[in-house]
């Protein structure tokens, strides 16, 4: 009798650190996920801002009024912002001249966002 005894606990105790081990493998799991959220707000936020920024200065640079200095520093790669998000120019569909489309995307780690501003001028082309 002893020794089923002993085979009874030994089952006992490889059910519960099994039980166990379970639950701890998702209470885990689902603290990664809390965290990969977390984290993922802060860079859809630098993203945002990033695209804005990318809006912000393609504006700058349309405008006929002002004087286009670093407008010509763009690349393939983007514009990198000194909170490490890159900011994008996205080639716009031809449109009839009075109107201007400014597509920026934001990227931040993984992340992106993405700003489309659609300008109409009252009369004339807005972008020689």
């Amino acid at each position: 009798m002893t020794n089923r005894n002993g085979q009874v606990m030994l089952l006992t105790v490889t059910v519960l650190s099994a039980g166990i081990l379970g639950a701890t493998s998702v209470a885990a799991t689902l603290m990664l996920y809390q965290i990969r959220q977390a984290n993922d707000i802060l860079n859809s936020t630098q993203a945002i801002y990033a695209a804005d920024a990318g809006i912000e200065r393609g504006l700058y640079c349309a405008n006929p009024n002002t004087e286009h200095t670093n407008c010509s520093s763009y690349t393939d790669q983007g514009w990198l912002l000194t909170n490490g998000a890159k900011v994008f120019i996205v080639p716009s569909p031809p449109y009839t001249a009075p109107v201007l489309v400014l597509r920026t995307i934001g990227e931040s780690n993984r992340v992106q966002r993405a700003f489309e501003n659609v300008i109409t001028a009252a009369s004339g082309p807005v972008l020689e």
